[in-house]
Parts: C-alpha cells; structure tokens; sequence
C-alpha cells in the first residue's frame, strides 16, 4: 500500500495506535536527510524538563481536593493521553516532513486546514507567553525571599531573569539538555527535601483516601496544564539524531 494512503499509524506497534490517515491530504514529500545531533537521554532530560513547568505547584492542592486513589488514577490517565497523542503527532510530523504543530494541522483538507493552522498557532502563542509570564512570576517569588535588590527589586529581578533566561531560547536541543539537566536535579532536591521534612511530621488525620467531588475536575485540568507538550514535541523530534517514530517513543515512554 502507498505510503500516503496508509492509515496513520496502522502498522505500527505502538498500544497508541490509531487511524488518522483519512482526516490528512496529500501524500509523503521527497524525505529531507536526517540531520538531527541530541541523543534520547538529551531528549529525555528535556522533556523530563518541560513537564516539570509551574503547573506543577498545583498538584498537592488538586490532590487534597481529589482524594488519594483517584488522584493517583488521573495522573495516570493524563500521562498515557498525553503520550498517546504525542506518539499520533510525531507519526504525522514525520509522514508529511513537517515540525511544528499548527503548519501539521494545515494539512488538514480544505479550508478546515487554514483555519486549524491559524488557531492553533494563535492559541500557542497566547498560551505560551502565559506560561513565561507565570515562570517569572514563580521565579520573582523565590528570589526576592533569598535576596534583597533594593527599590524596585522586583522589576529589577524580572529584567535580569529575562535576561538570564532569553539565551536558552535559542539552543539546540542538545545544549539545553544541560541546563534542563540542572532543572531536573533542582526538582529532585525539592522533592527530596519535602520527603525529608515529611517523615519529620505526623501526616493530619483523616486522609480521604476515595472521594468523588468537584475537585476531580480541578485534578484533572491542573495535571493536564502541567504535562501537556504536544507543541514542543515536533522541533524536539526534529533533532534526534537518526529520528524514527519509534525511537522518540521510547522517550516518551522513559520521560512519562
């Protein structure tokens, strides 16, 4: 069977797969040559990395909103649909050649395919600047406890943090593995602290460890705030070296 007329991820092996094939036109472009320089673990620490965003704050509150079990359950429902819509991204990305997300949904038939692709990339856009806004926020937080700027500290630490932080924008995926490497084993060190401090203190009495309330649906949406990357997968693809599918979906697996 012809290449663009295979359904999206039939044959592969993945427990992710689907049929997406009938949803996309056009058929397989002249292949570009594989030019990628990050290895998996580069990749793996960088989406270890990117999942590890201020969405993240939340989760001990959604959790006591939750209760323990279906806590638990919807974390693990969140990471196999993220994965599984990662796994459906990058099988698209690499039939049509094209990375970065909203350029993909423009491959979509008809004018359902404009329109898609200018949505799409207006709502990264907007969902993106937010999401920096609210990392300077949590960084401003954190520092100006730690140290003192004078008058006008806090604009002084935003500036310099834009600063800082405006470089790593532009770095391959392999240089900023190095620097989500420091992000992750800052992450570990909290969470190691916070263990510490728990096994210290008596856990409050009582813990609910099945409930069903509203606050499943503020679990839900702040875990899917804090892992959703489906916009960052595609360039990252891009730079894996030797990239196949199946190659990146071990590391989505590893990182989830």
């Amino acid at each position: 069977m012809d290449d663009a007329k295979r359904p999206l991820l039939a044959s592969s092996p993945c427990p992710y797969s689907t049929q997406l094939g009938k949803h996309l036109d056009g058929g397989r472009p002249h292949r570009k040559p594989v030019a990628g320089r990050a290895n998996q673990l580069q990749l793996v620490i960088n989406m270890i990395s990117a999942g590890l965003g201020s969405g993240i704050f939340a989760l001990p509150w959604s959790t006591a909103g939750a209760s323990v079990i279906p806590a638990i359950s919807i974390i693990g429902l969140v990471l196999f649909l993220n994965a599984w819509t990662i796994s459906i991204v990058v099988e698209a990305g690499e039939r049509y050649q094209i990375f970065d997300l909203g350029s993909l949904l423009g491959k979509l038939p008809g004018s359902l395919g404009r329109g898609a692709q200018v949505v799409c990339n207006v709502i990264l856009w907007i969902s993106t600047y937010l999401c920096l806004v609210s990392f300077l926020v949590v960084i401003t937080d954190c520092i100006s406890v730690c140290v003192d700027l004078g008058a006008h500290s806090r604009e002084k630490t935003i500036v310099l943090s834009c600063v800082l932080i405006l470089p790593l924008c532009h770095l391959d995926q392999k240089r900023l593995s190095m620097t989500s490497a420091v992000t992750v084993l800052a992450t570990l060190n909290v969470f190691w602290h916070i263990a510490a401090c728990l096994a210290q203190v008596d856990i409050a009495q009582p813990v609910c460890l099945l409930g069903f309330s509203w606050g499943l649906i503020a679990m839900f949406s702040a875990m899917m705030q804090s892992v959703v990357m489906q916009m960052c997968v595609l360039p990252m693809y891009l730079e894996l070296k030797d990239r196949t599918p199946e190659k990146f979906r071990d590391v989505t697996r590893v990182s989830f």
